[in-house]
C-alpha cells in the first residue's frame, strides 16, 4: 500500500489545490512527510526482500546493479522534468502542473510489479522465534558485525549529507558562477554522476557475480582514492572544471560501496537467521540501519550552520565579495572533512568481521539451509524431484532454481 501512497504524494507535490503561500507551507509539509514515509517503507521492503529472496552474494550484487541503474534512470528523468518545469511560470499554468504530477505518478506506479516477487519469498520462518520489538533492537545492536556496519552507515550518512548540502554554496561562493550557469550545472552534474554510477554498477554487478570475489578490497581502495583525490583536486582548483573532475572521480571511487553494503548487510542477516532456527529479521536489520544512516545525514547537513560563523552572508547580493574565511570553510568541507570521513569509511569496511573463514562457514550454512527451503517449496507445489549432489552451492542457485 505504500507504493500507491508515494504515487499520490508525487502527484500532490506538483498539483496543490491552492497557491496561497500560507496554505502551501502546510500542504508541502504534509505531502513531503507522506512521500518520505512511503519511500522509506518501500525502500526497506525492497532491501529486506532482496536478502530474503536471494540467499547468495552472487545474486544480491546483480540485484543491486539493477537497482542502481534503474534508480539512476528514474532520478535523471526527475531532474529533466524539474528542468522543464522551470521553463514555465507554473503558477499560471495549472495544466502543466497537472501533467507533471501525472507523469511522476505514472512513473511511480512502475514499482508495483516488484510486490509480486517480494510476496513470493516464502522463507521458512517462525514468528515465535522473534522476540519483542525493543528486545530485538537490543539484540541487533549487540551484534558486533552489525555495529561495524552501523558505524560505516553513520560515516557514510555524514559524508553524503555534507557533499550534497554544500553543492550550491560551492558553485556560488567558490566557483563564483552566475545564476544561469548554476541552473545549468544543477542539472548537468547530477545527470552526469548518475550516468557514471549506472555504468560502474553494470561493471561491478558482473564482476562480483563471480563466486569468491567480495567487494571489501575494492571498496576500501575506492574510499582511499576518493580521500586523496578530494584533497588534491579541491585544494588545487576553485574552478567549475576542477569541481567536475573531482565529482567524476568521486562517483567512480564511490561505486563499489553499495555492493559492499548489500553484501555485508546480507551476511549480518544470514548469521542472525542461523543462530535461531526459523528467525527472520531482515526488515528489522534494514530498518535500524536505514534510520541510523538518515540521522547521520542530518548531522552532515547541519555543518551548513558553520559557514555563517565563518562569515558567509547568504542574504547579500551574489556580487558581494564574501570573506575569505567563509569561502575557505566551504572548500574545507570537500578537501578536509570529506577525506577524513572517507578514510573512516575505509577503516570500518576493512574491520568488518564477517570475512575469511567466518564468511566461508556462513556460505556453507546458507547452501545447506536453502537446499532445505527448495525441497520444501517443491513439495508444497506438488513437485517431486531428486536433487543433484552439490546443487545448493553452485553459482546463481537460489530458492527459485
Amino acid at each position: 500500500c505504500h507504493c500507491p501512497l508515494m504515487v499520490v504524494a508525487m502527484y500532490c507535490s506538483w498539483a496543490p489545490p491552492s497557491l496561497d503561500k500560507n496554505f502551501l507551507a502546510g500542504w508541502y509539509f504534509v505531502v513531503v512527510a507522506l512521500g518520505m514515509w512511503s519511500w522509506e517503507q518501500v525502500l526497506i521492503a525492497t532491501q529486506a526482500g532482496t536478502v530474503e529472496c536471494y540467499p547468495y552474494k552472487e545474486e544480491r550484487v546483480v540485484v543491486e546493479a539493477c537497482n542502481v541503474a534503474f534508480t539512476a534512470a528514474g532520478v535523471s528523468i526527475a531532474v529533466v522534468l524539474i528542468a522543464v518545469a522551470y521553463q514555465f511560470e507554473l503558477a499560471e499554468h495549472a495544466e502543466i502542473r497537472t501533467a507533471l504530477g501525472l507523469a511522476c505518478g505514472g512513473i511511480g506506479l512502475l514499482s508495483l510489479p516488484s510486490a509480486y516477487a517480494l510476496c513470493d519469498a516464502r522463507q521458512l520462518s517462525n514468528a515465535s522465534a522473534v522476540p519483542a520489538f525493543l528486545r530485538s533492537i537490543g539484540e541487533v545492536m549487540r551484534d558486533s558485525a552489525f555495529r561495524w556496519l552501523a558505524a560505516e552507515n553513520v560515516v557514510s550518512g555524514i559524508a553524503g549529507g555534507t557533499l550534497t548540502s554544500f553543492f550550491l554554496y560551492y558553485f556560488t561562493f567558490v566557483c563564483r558562477l552566475k545564476d544561469s550557469e548554476i541552473s545549468k550545472f544543477v542539472v548537468v552534474i547530477p545527470v552526469l554522476g548518475l550516468a557514471m554510477q549506472s555504468l560502474c554498477a553494470i561493471f561491478w554487478g558482473k564482476f562480483y557475480a563471480s563466486k569468491g570475489r567480495t567487494p571489501r578490497g575494492w571498496t576500501v581502495a575506492g574510499r582511499v582514492v576518493d580521500a586523496i583525490a578530494s584533497f588534491a583536486i579541491i585544494s588545487s582548483s576553485t574552478s567549475i572544471e576542477g569541481f567536475l573532475l573531482w565529482f567524476c572521480v568521486n562517483r567512480v571511487a564511490q561505486s563499489p560501496r553499495s555492493f559492499w553494503s548489500i553484501s555485508a548487510r546480507g551476511w549480518v542477516i544470514d548469521e542472525d537467521s542461523h543462530r535461531v532456527e526459523g528467525r527472520r529479521r531482515e526488515s528489522l536489520f534494514t530498518g535500524v540501519a536505514s534510520a541510523i544512516g538518515k540521522v547521520a545525514t542530518l548531522l552532515g547537513s547541519a555543518l551548513i550552520a558553520g559557514q555563517a560563523l565563518a562569515g558567509i552572508d547568504t542574504t547579500r547580493d551574489r556580487t558581494f565579495e564574501q570573506p575569505a574565511s567563509g569561502v575557505l570553510y566551504i572548500r574545507c568541507m570537500y578537501m578536509v572533512v570529506l577525506p577524513v570521513l572517507y578514510l573512516l569509511q575505509a577503516y570500518c569496511i576493512w574491520n568488518f568481521p564477517i570475512k575469511g573463514a567466518r564468511l566461508e562457514r556462513l556460505e556453507e550454512q546458507q547452501a545447506k539451509s536453502f537446499r532445505a527451503v527448495r525441497r520444501d517449496r517443491l513439495r508444497s507445489d506438488g513437485v517431486v524431484r531428486k536433487e543433484k549432489p552439490g546443487s545448493g552451492t553452485t553459482k546463481g542457485n537460489s530458492l527459485y532454481a
